[in-house]
């Protein structure tokens, strides 16, 4: 969508959204000091806007909120009409998506804004439509059947990439990557998984959201890192001691990975069957879109089972391991006929790891 801007040259990535005349609607300066001037659609699109508290692009700061909605009101600035009459004339009906925006306003009470961090109302198959336009470089077919560039080929090519590898190396525009960082590699961000165990330096003042093991399974935990490049809102630390900037914040620490985005803590098998240029479109509760564009493959699955409960992340929302298990399930029907299968039944292959909430049936 934010691509079709750029198609039509209303849109720079890297312009400050305060030089489009975009008003501050989200807290920009927590720190004392102002980023504001300095957030560019390129930030908000890798969830690397810092929450007003670190320069933006220096660390993963996943946002559904205020922050992320910065877009919608970019797109009234520089579009001159509403964001969903834009998003539905020259993105969604092209698209045959008529409908994709209409409930925007009614279900997150936003006017006629859009809501930029997701939750629009689609079919499988309408996923899938997405999914497709990246894996045709950003070409689609017009009302004639005649193909047309929706949105150009450098931003599918930016949008399945990290425009902030420092930040987080698994992550391009509103899209996981499957990404396998160095072996030297001691502080990779970030997988897409909010781990509820909290773990702090000695003196308490450096704290991060990890990952522990179930109790009595025979799974290492995904490590934890105090350092990693992953921040959360951390309101609770900030209430603890506002004054205090060390506090200011709390890390996405078992967001760190060791070998890949996707499965880690799950059999190194599953992990290297993953495609490297997979990227991930994600939603609520296992709703997942796998596009593999070397493959010519978008696969949708509508979800309805909540990724909580790996051995090696219990107590955790944990899509990191969602994904990998669908994958598990679905790899050999979407695996070229020249690859190895997976060894085994996949759910031989990852038992161990699944805890008792996990998902353990196979997609429909």
């Amino acid at each position: 969508m934010f691509g079709t801007l750029v198609q039509q040259g209303l849109l720079d990535l890297d312009k400050p959204l305060e030089q489009y005349g975009v008003p501050r609607n989200a807290s920009w300066n927590l720190t004392g000091v102002d980023y504001w001037p300095t957030v560019t659609a390129r930030h908000l699109l890798s969830q690397a806007g810092g929450y007003g508290k670190v320069p933006p692009g220096t660390f993963y700061s996943y946002d559904s909120d205020e922050y992320i909605q910065q877009l919608s009101a970019l797109m009234r600035s520089v579009a001159g009409v509403s964001p969903t009459e834009w998003a539905q004339n020259k993105f969604a009906k092209p698209m045959g998506l008529e409908d994709m925006f209409n409930y925007d306003g009614y279900i997150y009470d936003i006017g006629d804004d859009i809501s930029t961090g997701g939750g629009q109302m689609m079919s499988c198959g309408q996923i899938a439509r997405v999914g497709q336009l990246l894996v045709n470089k950003g070409e689609w077919l017009d009302a004639d059947d005649k193909p047309f560039q929706l949105i150009p080929e450098s931003y599918v090519k930016q949008q399945m990439a990290p425009s902030f590898p420092e930040a987080n190396s698994g992550y391009g525009f509103l899209t996981w990557l499957q990404f396998k960082p160095p072996k030297d590699s001691k502080t990779h961000c970030c997988a897409p998984r909010w781990a509820g165990h909290r773990e702090c330096s000695a003196d308490g003042r450096h704290c991060a959201s990890c990952c522990e093991a179930r109790p009595n399974s025979n799974v290492e935990p995904v490590t934890c890192s105090l350092n990693v490049t992953g921040l959360s809102q951390g309101n609770e630390y900030r209430a603890r001691n506002p004054a205090d900037p060390a506090n200011f914040y709390l890390r996405e620490g078992g967001a760190y990975v060791v070998n890949s985005s996707f499965g880690d803590g799950l059999p190194m098998e599953i992990q290297e069957s993953l495609p490297d240029d997979l990227a991930i479109m994600q939603g609520e509760n296992g709703a997942y879109a796998f596009v593999v564009p070397s493959r010519n493959l978008t696969v949708v699955t509508m979800g309805m089972t909540r990724p909580q409960g790996s051995n090696a992340c219990w107590k955790s929302y944990d899509d990191a391991f969602g994904v990998a298990y669908v994958w598990a399930m679905i790899a050999d029907s979407v695996t070229p006929s020249d690859s190895p299968p997976l060894r085994g039944a996949p759910e031989s292959n990852i038992q161990d790891h699944v805890a008792e909430r996990g998902p353990h049936a196979a997609p429909k």
